[in-house]
């Protein structure tokens, strides 16, 4: 998926930012405070402190039912929408971002590729969605 973001962001900002300015990695902890309001593991999309820029997997509109679950505030606290609810209040990029090999509506265990999660018998990890932060 980093490549496919990497080309998306370099297409959005016609390569006026040079390829070795260009790090993915999780927000310091002071840095997701600052820019969403929310502590680790509470970040929702609605209700940031700073207008954070949001990408969005296209593949998240093929969804059956169009349903996601983001974060609602707070650590135990899911908010579950509408995808295209989601879109008209959050207004994200849309790009093709996702590995080609993944299907959103299978779940994560019955597909291929290795899913990174802390939590396995967590069933908000089920399906993985990508909704990325970044300045």
């Amino acid at each position: 998926m980093s490549h496919k973001l990497f080309t998306y962001l370099r297409e959005v900002t016609n390569k006026t930012i040079p390829k070795k300015n260009y790090h993915f990695n999780l927000a310091k902890p002071s840095d997701n405070d600052r820019l969403t309001g929310y502590l680790h593991n509470g970040v929702s999309p609605l209700g940031m402190t700073e207008k954070v820029p949001i990408i969005l997997s296209k593949r998240i509109l093929d969804l059956s039912p169009a349903f996601i679950w983001l974060g609602g505030g707070e650590k135990d606290v899911k908010l579950g929408l509408d995808v295209h609810e989601f879109i008209e209040k959050c207004s994200p990029f849309i790009a093709d971002i996702t590995h080609d090999g993944f299907d959103y509506n299978v779940p994560c265990e019955d597909q291929d590729e290795p899913v990174d999660s802390t939590d396995t018998n967590d069933d908000w990890n089920k399906y993985t969605s990508y909704v990325l932060y970044g300045q």
